[in-house]
């Protein structure tokens, strides 16, 4: 027996229906006309990876924690120079730099006055042997009027310093020294940047200490003169997460250029600081044996707080009573 749907049986008796009365069949209705394709939308390209380390991959920008020391005068009559300040992570000083010197641009902002650098100004190159690589523009209208720009030898891949306490994969700095005229002020600002740790990531137990490198300027002013040097050194920062303490011992010397040939010992200085309860910065105080004080700032870079930055003044005197100011940053690691 052959069965057939339902509504195929009475879709015939109606057809019947309909001849035997002389009706006739309704119209076909027209085909629906299909609908028109639809492109698909061109794909969107993956965004570019944001750098989360150094050495950098494509330009970025950074704010900074920074210290800066001003003075006015002929460096080779007499200068004058203020007391110098620290200030924590912020947009004040702001520096800009890339993974490739010959076709980038490289700049440093701080409170409005900016510069801007190319391969064409590099007077250091970076290089495994350097710790820094240098720019400088001089002004040939104006006698004494130039800028200076270094950097930290960590953000140009191949090029990375070879100096395993400088060579830092989350924090970086960068030393602006600038003069309006012989006479005119002269500015040098210390600016420590990188991938800042998030409160949240900051242990808050145990203990680690910071195996660092130090840079900066030593400026001092004597009665006939004054001079004007490179500074580096070591230093070691302990931190206790659990109460928040920091202590930080600081050994600093004379660093001429290029390579630090000759360098002379300025001396030890002690910090201590401490981090606020769900902090991720710190601002503390600097002594040393022969009564100089100072100030210096700080936070942490990387992932759960793998490395550490920090910018210090310091001040003194020298020798027979000249007046001293050194400035400049610590970048360091965990082991």
């Amino acid at each position: 027996m052959t069965y057939r749907p339902t509504a195929m049986i009475a879709a015939g008796m109606l057809l019947m229906l309909e001849s035997c009365n002389g009706g006739s069949p309704s119209p076909t209705p027209s085909p629906t006309p299909s609908p028109s394709p639809t492109s698909s939308p061109a794909p969107t390209p993956s965004p570019t990876a944001t750098p989360t380390a150094f050495p950098l991959t494509s330009a970025a920008e950074f704010d900074s924690i920074s210290a800066r020391v001003n003075y006015t005068g002929d460096p080779a009559a007499h200068i004058v120079i203020e007391a110098g300040s620290v200030a924590g992570l912020s947009n004040a000083v702001r520096v800009s730099l890339t993974g490739a010197i010959a076709t980038g641009s490289f700049g440093v902002k701080d409170n409005g006055e900016q510069t801007f650098f190319t391969n064409a100004n590099v007077t250091l190159a970076p290089d495994p042997t350097v710790t820094e690589y240098m720019f400088r523009i001089e002004d040939s209208a104006t006698a004494g009027k130039f800028s200076q720009l270094d950097f930290l030898n960590n953000s140009i891949a191949s090029q990375v310093t070879s100096n395993a306490v400088f060579a830092r994969s989350h924090v970086s700095y960068a030393n602006w020294w600038r003069s309006d005229s012989t006479a005119g002020q002269k500015r040098f600002t210390t600016s420590v940047f990188g991938y800042s740790t998030a409160a949240a990531q900051v242990p808050t137990s145990g203990t680690s200490s910071y195996a660092s490198g130090a840079t900066g300027r030593v400026i001092r002013a004597f009665a006939d003169g004054s001079s004007t040097e490179r500074v580096t050194g070591t230093a070691t920062v302990s931190v206790n997460f659990a109460t928040g303490l920091i202590d930080a011992t600081i050994s600093l010397s004379t660093c001429p250029f290029p390579r630090c040939a000759n360098a002379l010992v300025i001396g030890t200085f002690s910090g201590q600081a401490s981090i606020p309860a769900g902090g991720n910065a710190f601002t503390g105080t600097i002594s040393s044996a022969d009564g100089a004080t100072g100030s210096f700032t700080g936070t942490f870079f990387g992932p759960q707080a793998k490395e550490i930055g920090m910018s210090f003044v310091i001040r003194g005197t020298y020798g027979a009573g000249a007046d001293q100011r050194i400035v400049g940053g610590i970048v360091g690691a965990k082991p």
